[in-house]
């Protein structure tokens, strides 16, 4: 038995460097590394641990008619990874190999079964495995049970009894031990790979948000030759792209790296694929094997993401990889973030032409008014999450994004009040994010159909009640926020337990025209749109907190040209 055991410790070990070299190849990163896997990706991982099985089946020692092998290590570690599709598929391939092959001996009916049931097995329990704590101490049980169940079925279908027996009593061990030993270690490697994706979204996002800090107003006064070239050397020497480029809606304004002689600047957009992206408003495009009827152009691979200003593109950020380079998630990733920040500054410099805007002097008051504390704050938050969650990060990363076009793109009078609440819930879940369970909302809506309101007249008042009522009380507290019409009008209510305000504060925050900006700004652009048929107003007693009631005309059918009327 000891040299048995030995034997099958030299087998395990080359599966495992089948596996090692497996974690290293870039398709099993794009593959597991992805949360989520396709019906194709199943398939494919079931073909793989089939073969791995088949290996484990051919590297077997044969002993008494019956073959010693590893051939359960490919079958339970595609079950449990992939689930019940990719465990039956390795398993199923891998049993009937096991059956057909000429070397079967006695026990080829039962061994073909119970690879199948064992990957069918490490399939079912998939789920379990992807909530466990230890993964590798589930993989490794998985294994054990998977193997004793092998024994039982040689023994229930393999004859003569007495000769499956006899080997049974030999092999059991050495075979329960080594492929659950096996398992474990396999799932380790796999683990790792994830944690290593991880990693590189992590330093992405940390390269999206040096990128950020470096280039920030590079794109407050326009994009042009000047700002386009900062932003792609900016790019260029913080990554490993090969090139970077971007462009207008009609020329190249820079390309930084290789391809100098083929994408110059100032040349018109001669490129078919780029023009059709701009002219169909695409959002984001992996692009392979570009120019391949053209043998001057040295790369094979692209991601185009549009540069956006109201919603339409006014120029794209291209990056560049060249052949023997795999455009991975993680660049992805990036490449959508660049786009969003980028896409921000532009609406940013749009600020200096809303000024000219008479009748909307005080919405651009309120859009310019970006607090630094709340930005310096929220990215901050951002940056620590990095590290420890990335999903979130990412998450608080679009709704800081949000947060900002929405407040510097809204140049009609009325907005949906979808898009308003879309903005409020951008502004609370990076607060959230900060300050966790000191901060409670409770938000309800009962109007159904679509109706419209002033921009940016919920969000101030819930910024006032987080910075003046919630975060001053000792805890924490809670914001109701509610919504309801009746008789034609829209009852918009902000309600906190916070710290409440004496009555002199009361009378100063309520005095129409006074220096409290936030109100004072939604009453002038109330009375300015809605004359008499809007109004604010404030109850609060000190430590009980602040209760605001907007009350405005339910309006249905909007001319954004028109504006309302009454």
């Amino acid at each position: 038995m000891l040299n048995l055991f030995v034997q099958l410790v030299y087998r395990v070990g080359f599966i495992i460097m089948i596996a090692f070299v497996f974690s290293k190849s870039n398709i099993s990163k794009n593959i597991i590394s992805d949360g989520k896997l396709t019906l194709n990706k199943k398939i494919t991982l079931g073909i793989f641990f089939a073969i791995l099985s088949i290996i484990g089946t051919y590297t077997g020692i044969s002993f008494d008619g019956a073959i010693v092998n590893t051939r359960v290590i490919g079958a339970a570690v595609g079950g449990l990874i992939g689930g019940p599709i990719t465990g039956i598929i390795a398993g199923a391939i891998a049993g009937l190999h096991r059956y057909l092959i000429d070397i079967g001996g006695f026990t080829a009916i039962s061994c073909g079964i119970s690879t199948t049931v064992e990957g069918l097995l490490a399939g079912l329990l998939s789920s379990q495995f992807y909530k466990a704590q230890d993964k590798v101490t589930f993989a490794v049980a998985v294994g054990i049970v998977a193997e004793v169940l092998q024994m039982i079925i040689i023994l229930l279908i393999a004859k003569p009894f007495a000769e499956a027996w006899h080997l049974v009593s030999i092999i059991a061990f050495p075979m329960i031990f080594m492929n659950s030993i096996g398992i474990g270690i396999f799932i380790n490697i796999i683990e790792n790979i994830k944690k290593v994706s991880e990693l590189e979204g992590a330093f992405r996002s940390y390269q999206t948000f040096l990128i950020a800090d470096k280039t920030l107003g590079d794109l407050r006064s326009n994009l042009d030759y000047d700002s386009a070239k900062n932003i792609a050397e900016t790019i260029f020497n913080a990554t490993d792209f090969d090139a970077v480029s971007i462009t207008n809606d009609r020329i190249i304004l820079a390309h930084i790296g290789i391809g100098n002689d083929f994408y110059k600047v100032g040349e018109s957009l001669n490129d078919d694929f780029i023009e059709n992206f701009i002219t169909n408003n695409t959002r984001i495009r992996i692009n392979s094997n570009i120019h391949s009827n053209n043998k001057t152009c040295p790369f094979e691979k692209s991601i185009i993401v549009p540069l956006l200003v109201s919603g339409k593109i006014i120029g794209t950020l291209k990056l560049y990889k060249g052949e023997k380079s795999l455009t991975t998630k993680s660049d992805i990733e990036l490449a959508k973030g660049l786009g969003n920040i980028f896409s921000t500054q532009l609406e940013l410099s749009k600020l200096d032409y809303q000024k000219n805007l008479r009748t909307k002097a005080e919405l651009h008051a309120l859009q310019a008014q970006i607090n630094p504390h709340f930005l310096f704050n929220a990215i901050n938050t951002i940056v620590s999450l990095t590290r420890t969650d990335q999903e979130k990060a990412r998450e608080l990363l679009i709704y800081l994004s949000d947060y900002f076009r929405h407040n510097m793109n809204n140049e009609k009078d009325l907005i949906t009040l979808e898009k308003e609440l879309d903005h409020v819930k951008a502004y609370y879940k990076i607060e959230k994010a900060r300050f966790g369970d000191k901060l409670i909302s409770n938000f309800s809506n009962t109007i159904q159909k679509t109706i419209y309101v002033p921009p940016l007249i919920i969000q101030p008042i819930i910024e006032n009640s987080i910075k003046h009522g919630i975060l001053k009380k000792v805890g924490g507290g809670t914001i109701d926020l509610s919504i309801n019409s009746s008789n034609g009008e829209v009852f918009i209510e902000i309600v906190d337990n916070g710290v409440g305000m004496t009555e002199d504060k009361l009378k100063e925050v309520t005095t129409f025209g006074s220096n409290t900006v936030g109100i004072n700004n939604v009453q002038k652009r109330l009375k300015t749109i809605f004359h008499e048929k809007a109004s604010v107003s404030i109850e609060s007693q000190l430590n009980n907190g602040t209760k605001v009631l907007i009350n405005l005309p339910l309006v249905t059918d909007f001319n954004s040209i028109g504006g309302y009327n009454g």
